[in-house]
Parts: structure tokens; C-alpha cells; sequence
């Protein structure tokens, strides 16, 4: 018997051991603020609502709770933030500073490695593409806007001399 009970002990030590305690914090608004039991309050709300155990509700000392904690939150918000910056700055740095080994890499991986493109002028080749293509679009946009008036004017002074030509051939 104790053997067994030892052993349900011992699996609940390791089990309380083994994870990791986490700080949960819940805000004051969703707290009871009655001070009875619940069964009480029941009990009490059925005898004709005989009050016992009650305590008048301080709405400022409420909102003056509230206020603190919200102080409370947002300087864990700017601490945790500001550790996030301080980890990821050093994070990039590190990342940064880090030179390759390539001792360790064949003559034929190192020359691999080292004929990489340079990637800063393929960049400044693409920026220069999106520039041309974006002149090439307004003037693409321009000679379709002139194209589009020469042929309405076209149409204008073929319908006029049409006209013209038969006005000339009615009056002969």
C-alpha cells in the first residue's frame, strides 16, 4: 500500500517538476466582487433577499484599481518590447559579423562559392528595368492617345472632302 502511494506521489512531484510554472495574470474586471459563495448568494437571493456578508461597491477605488493596472500593463508592454528590440538587434548583428569557413570545402565548392553574382548590381539592373518600363508604358499610353486622334481626325477630313466631292459633282 505505501508503495503505491509513494509512487502516485512521486508522479505527481515530477509532473509539478516538470512543467514549467507560467505567471497568468487576469485583469480585476473579471474577478467576482461579491463576498459570499456562490451557493450563498443563491440561498440568499431565495429568503426573501436577506442580505448577509455585504459590502457597499466603492465605484472610484474600482476605477483607481483599473488605472494601476492598466500602468502595470502597459510598463510590462515597454519592457517586453524593448527586450524584443534589444534581442533581435543583437540577433542581426551576430548575423551580420558571421564569416564562412571554407577551409573545409573543396577547391571546386570554393570556387562555387566565390564566382556568386554580385548581387548589388543585379538590384541596381532591376530598379533600372522598372524604370524603363515604366517610361516605356506612358510613352506606349501616348502614341496610342495620338494614334487614336489622327485617326478620328482622318475619318473628319475624309467625310468632309467626301462632301466636298459630291457637292462638286452635283453642281457639274
Amino acid at each position: 500500500m505505501k508503495n503505491k502511494q509513494d509512487l502516485s506521489n512521486n508522479e505527481n512531484s515530477v509532473d509539478d517538476t516538470s512543467e514549467a510554472k507560467i505567471d497568468k495574470h487576469r485583469s480585476i474586471i473579471f474577478q467576482r466582487r461579491s463576498l459570499a459563495p456562490i451557493q450563498q448568494q443563491d440561498e440568499v437571493s431565495n429568503e426573501n433577499n436577506e442580505t448577509t456578508n455585504e459590502q457597499t461597491f466603492d465605484i472610484i477605488e474600482y476605477i483607481q484599481k483599473l488605472k494601476n493596472e492598466r500602468e502595470i500593463w502597459t510598463k510590462t508592454l515597454r519592457e517586453r518590447k524593448s527586450k524584443f528590440r534589444r534581442i533581435d538587434k543583437k540577433i542581426r548583428n551576430h548575423m551580420n559579423n558571421t564569416n564562412l569557413d571554407l577551409s573545409i570545402l573543396s577547391d571546386e565548392q570554393k570556387k562555387y562559392i566565390q564566382s556568386k553574382p554580385n548581387y548589388e548590381k543585379i538590384s541596381s539592373n532591376i530598379n533600372n528595368l522598372i524604370d524603363v518600363a515604366v517610361k516605356e508604358t506612358i510613352i506606349n499610353e501616348t502614341i496610342n492617345h495620338l494614334k487614336k486622334n489622327l485617326d478620328e481626325q482622318i475619318k473628319r477630313d475624309i467625310n468632309l472632302y467626301t462632301k466636298k466631292i459630291i457637292l462638286l459633282d452635283n453642281n457639274i
